[in-house]
């Protein structure tokens, strides 16, 4: 038996044929209080196995560790990757690396939570060893566990996502929204889900964003560089400028690496800020993360150990020309996006915003653009076969 609880068919034909906001006003008056959590039901099945694996030692299993052992206190007894140099190996402190054969020598007994990018020839591996219980876990149903299992939350929830389901531009972004919010309360733990409406086409999504040689290209959260070449490989280097900012100062100094390595007319178009960006300019402290540098996030917590400039974009590029402005910021983006209203309202660029590390940005992001700019076309894609990279975009 392999755990599927939560799942719901989805078709091509079905992102454009059904009336979501109906359905979606329905499926939320149904969620009662008192009603089981699928989240807590997998835990406490998990629980009662003899044994405990995380499938995946790389960066998205640190943080999921973290999140199932500090939240829900579970026992995990040893993690599982394909990787041969990982075997006999610690992660985590305690936990050993066993091989596949390995864990199918416990196969009755074991629970295996997939945690990685890569979970579906992992899950489909598992499945021929003939394992009972798979489970695929994303860190945003555990991190925000909290928010969602409070049923205090419904009324507004409801409201919310009714009104964007009637600003959203498309019935293909009402049908991703339908998805993610029913993947919150009635999570798919075969990871199928989601991967019936990711797609590949992260920022350039086909007749949503189509790039010219005109373009001037703002990037914040810039990372190591990764965003910044997509976009000149794209552009196959004609474009005006690229204003690219990055807060984590480890990051940073990986930007301009890349940066460096490329030909001198194409790097004397880009500009780079060490510095992150929020709605008003000063010194902030942040946290360097769980994977490399990936997830660094602001935390206006006391005692910080990191400490970096924070700027408004609209003071910062107030006599420039945007066109296109990309920003993942790992939710600070309400906060970076109020820095850039009059930027924003003057200029108009076309945007594409993160709108998965907090649930409320979900709606809160797309409702106040629309708010900003009224005459911006809303559109929401989801670019993982994970809960993360949902992306609202916005163009005149």
């Amino acid at each position: 038996m392999h755990d599927g609880e939560g799942h719901y068919d989805i078709t091509e034909r079905d992102l454009f044929v059904r009336d979501y906001q109906k359905e979606m006003a329905s499926y939320l008056d149904g969620l009662k209080a008192g009603r089981e959590d699928r989240l807590d039901r997998a835990i406490e099945r998990i629980r009662e196995s003899r044994y405990v694996c995380v499938f995946g030692a790389g960066m998205t299993s640190q943080r999921i560790v973290f999140l199932l052992r500090s939240l829900f206190a579970l026992r995990i007894d040893f993690m599982c990757d394909n990787d041969a140099a990982k075997w006999g190996k610690c992660f985590y402190g305690d936990l050993v690396c066993l091989s596949p054969a390995e864990l199918r020598k416990q196969r009755a007994e074991v629970a295996v939570i997939v945690a990685s990018i890569f979970w579906e020839p992992i899950y489909a591996q598992l499945c021929e060893m003939d394992f009972d219980q798979i489970y695929v876990f994303g860190e945003y149903r555990l991190a925000n566990r909290d928010f969602l299992h409070d049923r205090d939350n419904l009324p507004a929830i409801r409201k919310n996502v009714l009104h964007l389901m009637e600003i959203l531009e498309d019935d293909h972004s009402r049908g991703i929204l339908n998805v993610l919010i029913r993947n919150w309360f009635d999570p798919d733990f075969s990871g199928a889900v989601l991967k019936a409406i990711c797609t590949g086409d992260s920022h350039y999504p086909m007749g949503i964003i189509d790039l010219t040689d005109q373009e001037s290209f703002v990037d914040a959260g810039a990372y190591n560089g990764d965003t910044l070449l997509e976009f000149i490989d794209r552009t196959r280097g004609s474009f005006e400028e690229i204003h690219a900012f990055e807060l984590d100062q480890g990051n940073f100094k990986a930007l301009e690496s890349t940066v460096n390595r490329l030909d001198g007319q194409t790097r004397d178009k880009i500009h780079l800020y060490p510095c992150g960006v929020w709605n008003e300019e000063k010194m902030i402290g942040y946290e360097a993360g769980y994977r490399k540098g990936e997830d660094s996030r602001i935390s206006e917590a006391a005692g910080a150990v990191n400490v970096a400039k924070v700027v408004r974009l609209s003071d910062m590029l107030k006599d420039r020309k945007v066109t296109y402005l990309n920003m993942d910021i790992e939710g600070s983006e309400m906060e970076a996006l109020s820095g850039a209203e009059e930027l924003l309202v003057r200029q108009k660029p076309r945007l594409a915003i993160s709108i998965y590390h907090k649930p409320r940005h979900l709606w809160e992001i797309p409702l106040y653009l629309k708010r900003l700019v009224p005459e911006y076309k809303i559109y929401i894609r989801h670019h993982a076969v994970l809960d993360c990279e949902t992306i609202c975009y916005a163009t005149i």
